[in-house]
């Protein structure tokens, strides 16, 4: 059962981006990792009762959190992420580990019984977020915590304003979106999740690279795979100069610890009232 609202994510993320995410899920979990990291430490106060994994995808965070916790239950839109991720959690020897296919806006969950929510960027794609946070506090015990990593807007976010640019043609950015589930401003984030029945709303700013890759043609590929579909709008001379102005671009960020681009996030925890 899927909310009305977020029947065009089900048909993205249950489709070809999910199947794209499922197949690039190692590289993703690299470009990742160090935000991944510290949404992780910031449950370690959390004890070791059930956990919720809101948009675990392939299941790196919900893994993480297994290590720890009694269980955790990851729940996604996507059927061949949840694939990819119950064949990764039976591979490492992770028993503690379960998946879900379904829209944790509206779910049923059982109330009161997880100690811990978390999501890594998986709650800026509830269609109504008042509806989706509503409904996870009501999963949560008195007392638990919320973990939610969320972008900042495109402008401060190196690798998408960069590659964007690049990939369109030089195309103005998308119009960053306010809308509430975006959580881009700490006052608007606080006071949709008070709304949601949460208490002691903290917005941390993270300011970590987003890994693309160990070398040059490594990191083109995973450029391409990401962005491949403002392509489609570009003629054939266009796409060539695309080609050229992307490996010299991705040379500019390249280092000793491989291929690097900026980005900007909110780490936003809360405890449920």
């Amino acid at each position: 059962m899927v909310d009305p609202s977020n029947l065009a994510q089900l048909h993205e993320w249950d489709g070809g981006r999910g199947g794209h995410w499922a197949r690039q899920a190692d590289r993703f979990d690299q470009a990742l990792a160090a935000h991944n990291k510290r949404l992780i430490d910031a449950t370690e106060s959390c004890g070791s009762g059930p956990a919720l994994d809101i948009g675990c995808g392939a299941g790196r965070t919900t893994q993480d959190l297994a290590v720890k916790h009694s269980k955790v239950l990851g729940v996604d839109l996507s059927g061949e992420m949840l694939r990819v991720a119950r064949m990764r959690t039976r591979k490492a020897g992770v028993h503690r580990a379960s998946f879900l296919q379904a829209d944790a806006q509206i779910h049923p969950f059982e109330p009161r019984s997880f100690d811990l929510a978390v999501s890594r960027y998986g709650t800026l794609f509830f269609g109504d977020p008042l509806a989706g946070f509503r409904n996870i506090a009501t999963a949560l015990r008195p007392g638990a915590k919320l973990a939610v990593l969320s972008w900042q807007p495109f402008e401060f976010n190196e690798w998408m304003s960069t590659l964007h640019s690049i990939f369109s043609g030089g195309s103005p950015l998308p119009e960053s979106r306010d809308g509430p589930g975006e959580l881009h401003h700490p006052v608007q984030t606080r006071r949709l999740l008070w709304e949601s029945d949460f208490d002691e709303v903290t917005c941390e700013e993270l300011r970590e690279n987003v890994f693309f890759g160990h070398n040059v043609e490594e990191a083109e590929v995973f450029a391409i795979g990401q962005f491949r579909s403002l392509l489609r709008n570009l003629g054939l001379d266009d796409r060539k100069k695309v080609a050229i102005e992307l490996r010299e671009n991705i040379r500019e960020h390249e280092s000793e610890v491989g291929i690097n681009y900026g980005s900007a996030s909110w780490l936003i925890t809360a405890t449920k009232r």
